[in-house]
């Protein structure tokens, strides 16, 4: 006998609870970094990517969607973006990407020359330093 689709959406609803401990185990079982990085990997998402060109998938998957319905989905998940951002992990990752950046934008703001009238100088002179160091110290590790 098939299943009704109430019956299944019952069984769905039940399995709910446990699926926050399955998934941590599974992932702490997990080698993720390993695999990702093979050749075998890369030539696949390659193709992945190249298919999904070619076939216009994007494209339809875009039409697919209204700006109304991406909106209300987006704002519906958006408690989650404050939560996952403000775990202690996720603020020392902030502290640590971010520590270099503004350590060479502070550098940088040390040894600007001084301000003048001519708006185009200050912008070259004062504003292009600093982004240009803070730039250059976010790349550092990227590579």
């Amino acid at each position: 006998m098939v299943k009704s689709l109430q019956d299944a959406l019952r069984n769905f609803e039940a399995s709910i609870p446990g699926i926050t401990e399955k998934y941590i185990a599974g992932i702490s079982q997990a080698d993720w970094r390993g695999p990702s990085l093979s050749r075998e990997a890369a030539t696949a998402y390659q193709q992945g990517v190249q298919a999904a060109i070619s076939s216009g998938a994007r494209e339809r998957g875009i039409e697919g969607v209204s700006n109304e319905n991406w909106r209300s989905l987006s704002i519906a998940k958006s408690d989650r973006v404050s939560q996952g951002m403000s775990t202690p992990q996720a603020l020392q990752k902030w502290e640590t990407n971010f520590a270099p950046v503004y350590s060479a934008m502070l550098s940088a703001r040390a040894a600007l020359r001084p301000r003048t009238q001519d708006i185009a100088a200050n912008i070259q002179n004062r504003v292009l330093p600093i982004a240009q160091a803070a730039r250059n110290a976010g790349r550092k590790g990227k590579r």
